[in-house]
């Protein structure tokens, strides 16, 4: 199954008047992989998924798309947070 995250990503990050440099310092992630993660040239692993979601202050569900679900994630937000905070 694919699985979409880059695109969001960007959309989070460019919604946040955010640099690639300034997302790179808060997730403590190089601003090369996260633009060749931007760019699809390369995947995102679970835990800098979570990263990347506290620095741009949403779910990480927000950052990903499963075919035939629509996007933005239907999640209300003010879901309830899990036991890690998510």
């Amino acid at each position: 199954m694919d699985v979409l995250v880059t695109s969001h990503v960007r959309e989070r990050r460019e919604a946040r008047h955010l640099s690639l440099r300034a997302l790179a310092e808060a997730t403590d992630l190089k601003k090369s992989y996260l633009s060749n993660a931007e760019t699809g040239l390369t995947d995102l692993r679970i835990s800098q998924l979570h990263r990347l979601a506290l620095a741009l202050e949403c779910h990480p569900l927000d950052l990903i798309t499963f075919p035939g679900v629509p996007w933005p994630c239907p999640c209300p937000q003010g879901a309830p947070k899990g036991e890690h905070g998510l």
